[in-house]
């Protein structure tokens, strides 16, 4: 059996991650928007900045708890997952840490 594989046999991976990173207004938010049957979990209101004709489905997260419960909801009917942005959810990751753990006094250790 050969390890040589034909183009039309390769198997790749239909799903990636990525991080769009960039000063603010350089449309980080529309090109989340812009990726294949998106979601936001939206920490800081951007949806609502970028024009209606982009706008999609979106959680308006106030804590981790928050993420949570949309996590634990029904998510097939989206493709993508973008978080806007991701320092907000890591301070409220940190933040919902802690709680959880009170003897912890920095949740960026855990």
């Amino acid at each position: 059996m050969s390890l040589i594989e034909k183009p039309n046999e390769l198997k790749g991976n239909t799903t990636w991650k990525g991080l769009i990173y960039g000063q603010v207004g350089t449309w980080k938010t529309t090109i989340g928007a812009s990726s294949p049957n998106p979601v936001f979990l939206d920490f800081e209101g951007g949806i609502k900045r970028i024009d209606p004709q982009f706008r999609c489905p979106s959680v308006q997260v106030n804590s981790y708890e928050d993420v949570v419960n949309f996590l634990n909801e029904n998510l097939s009917q989206f493709d993508t997952i973008v978080i806007d942005t991701l320092g907000k959810y890591l301070n409220a990751l940190k933040v919902w840490l802690e709680k959880k753990n009170p003897s912890v006094k920095d949740g960026r250790k855990i």
